[in-house]
């Protein structure tokens, strides 16, 4: 019979067992749905494949080496040139010897015709059929395209891809050029389906765009607002439709009239001397557009017109300066709109802090959910109220109105952000009536003040008394 410490020491070690028995079974679980999520999500465009992926690589990922003399090496330069040197060392030989008897005892496989073929240089069939023999719906390549895409568009891309996959195996040029050629392929792929017989500011949107052509096409407005044409030989420039006058404005032709005889710019160059025609730019523009298409210079070797981004003067679009551009045409257009607003809304007769927060409202400068929203202070946007963008309407509606009424929307914009502040912070919902009522009474109130301020002040202390009574009546 076994003694009290043996019988303890050999249910601790039973328990043990027994536990490490369980937390083996709940590793092979964890193991087992781990593999089970991977074959279920692995390969598809999920949360869970791109956190796995971003773990593997931050896993798997070398911050360094430590070099034969035990230096820890970070360097990206040094650590290609430090593991390049070591597989070198390894899998050449310090003692080299003669190996020809080896040699002797390999078999040829590879006949002189065979090695011709794989030495003579790459044709474009090659190409064509490494192309059409890939999987058309198989993981895409760096540029985004599956294979389908330049199956189905070869008659427009064939020639680019043949050309450049050459260039490449025939080493005469370098593979980080495709950076830039897939945005090449881009724009003809477009043009070849959208817009074959005319060009881009020209063209229409089909009845079933692709989303990439739809989102190109609805940003046509922005480049028509901000590109011009540099002359050259004028024969693609229309006079009376296209910007191509420099100076301030949009670049086109101001005039009552047009004169049908002359259509294109080069109609107002000399052929042969490549100078303007001074007695028709007199007869068709006034003085001062005159003086400006004088001012465009022009070459005797006849170039030929350029379209270019005339809105910050560098010719060049880019994203920055449509952002520019967009910015500009609003201030313009708040500015003109809200002017005559601004005049007559400070002039009103109600008091200070409602024209603030009317002011507040134009100008967006209110607390809403969508500007807490665009400070990162707060996630959702929906606004608790209504969210609809109104603030024009607002200004022309409020010029239109006499003196009575603008005092009423002005008051009548005031207590709904009043109401709505009551709901979000205190929780408490006022209806449609209460707020009518709100601001019957209050503009009942400020008529009464405005009476009592406007009538003859006999003492201080009967002012006060009729001040009071005035209230007290409008109370009851």
């Amino acid at each position: 019979m076994l003694d009290p410490d043996e019988a303890v020491l050999n249910e601790i070690i039973d328990v043990k067992l027994g536990l490490n028995l369980e937390a083996d079974k709940e590793e092979l679980f964890w193991e087992q749905r781990a593999h089970a999520n991977w074959l279920q999500h692995g390969d598809r465009n999920t949360l869970f494949f791109h956190r796995h992926a971003s773990y593997r690589k931050k896993k798997k990922f070398v911050l360094g080496l430590f070099d034969e003399y035990g230096r820890w090496i970070s360097d990206n330069d040094v650590l290609l040139r430090m593991s390049s040197a070591y597989f070198q060392e390894l899998f050449c030989t310090s003692t080299p010897s003669e190996a020809n008897y080896i040699l002797n005892l390999v078999r040829p496989r590879v006949t002189g015709e065979h090695n011709q073929n794989l030495l003579a240089h790459f044709q474009p069939d090659e190409i064509h059929a490494a192309v059409f023999g890939m999987p058309p719906m198989k993981a895409s390549g760096m540029d985004g395209y599956h294979a389908l895409f330049f199956q189905k568009y070869w008659h427009v891309v064939g020639a680019d891809i043949t050309r450049f996959c050459l260039s490449i195996l025939e080493e005469t040029s370098d593979i980080g050029q495709i950076n830039t050629t897939q945005f090449v392929l881009i724009p003809k792929v477009l043009q070849a389906r959208n817009y074959s017989r005319c060009d881009f500011l020209s063209s229409e949107l089909c009845v079933c765009p692709s989303y990439i052509w739809r989102s190109l096409w609805s940003a046509r407005s922005l480049i028509e607002k901000g590109y011009g044409w540099r002359v050259g030989s004028g024969d693609r420039i229309n006079i009376w439709d296209a910007p191509w006058i420099p100076g301030s404005g949009d670049g086109r032709v101001r005039c009552s009239s047009i004169n049908i005889h002359y259509s294109f710019v080069s109609d107002l160059i000399e052929d042969v001397d490549m100078i303007w025609k001074s007695d028709v730019l007199d007869t068709l523009f006034d003085e001062e557009q005159a003086s400006r298409i004088r001012s465009i210079p022009l070459s005797s070797d006849k170039l030929s017109d350029e379209i270019i981004w005339r809105f910050d003067g560098t010719d060049n679009y880019s994203v920055k300066s449509g952002y520019h551009l967009i910015r500009a045409k609003q201030a313009r257009s708040f500015s003109t709109d809200f002017s005559t607003f601004f005049t007559t809304m400070w002039a009103a007769n109600v008091p200070a802090k409602v024209k603030v927060t009317m002011w507040r409202i134009a100008k967006n400068f209110l607390p809403t959910f969508q500007n807490l929203q665009s400070h990162r202070l707060l996630v959702s946007n929906v606004c608790a109220i209504y969210a609809d963008p109104w603030m024009k309407w607002i200004a022309s509606y409020f010029v239109s109105l006499s003196g009575r009424d603008q005092r009423v929307l002005l008051v009548l914009y005031w207590a709904v952000w009043f109401a709505r502040n009551k709901m979000v912070h205190e929780g408490k919902l006022n209806s449609v009536d209460d707020v009518a009522a709100f601001i019957v009474a209050f503009l009942q109130e400020q008529d009464i003040l405005n009476q009592v301020e406007e009538a003859p002040e006999a003492t201080t202390a009967s002012t006060e008394f009729d001040r009071r009574k005035l209230l007290q009546t409008h109370v009851r």
